[in-house]
């Protein structure tokens, strides 16, 4: 009984570790880009969503969001025709793990090469739909 004591303390001292860092939790391409589309709702897609990483690949610099609407209905009852916008973060959009998330737009890398998301609409359209999208790496 005391053996196996000792080795679930072992086995904890290597995952706690890992639990601390707060870094990319994945071998993402340093300064890599990313660019994919909105899945198509009513209203809404497929659009574009894209991005670029810092060249430590442990941050998001640039990002372009455009869901690509044309006439997305608003439980509200607003009606988006047009939007999408282009940010610069300064400081850099941190990845922690494999997820990033800044207002309504998160993300989460499956792998090197694929990441997919939400973007919430009501932080910057004052709309409560959620879209998803996913994007590959250029």
């Amino acid at each position: 009984m005391r053996r196996s004591g000792h080795l679930a303390i072992a086995a904890l001292l290597l995952i706690l570790p890992a639990c601390g860092d707060d870094g990319p939790g994945i071998d993402l391409q340093p300064a890599g880009s990313f660019s994919g589309e909105f899945a198509p709702v009513d209203g809404a897609g497929p659009g574009e969503v894209s991005f670029r990483l810092n060249d430590a690949a442990s941050g998001i610099v640039t990002a372009r969001l455009d869901p690509g609407f044309t006439g997305l209905e608003c439980p509200e009852g607003d009606v988006l025709e047009s939007g999408g916008f282009q940010v610069e973060y300064e400081p850099q959009l941190p990845i922690s793990g494999t997820s990033f998330s800044d207002a309504g737009w998160s993300g989460t890398f499956s792998s090197p090469t694929a990441v997919s998301g939400t973007y919430d609409l009501s932080d910057d359209y004052d709309c409560d739909v959620t879209l998803e999208w996913s994007a590959t790496a250029d």
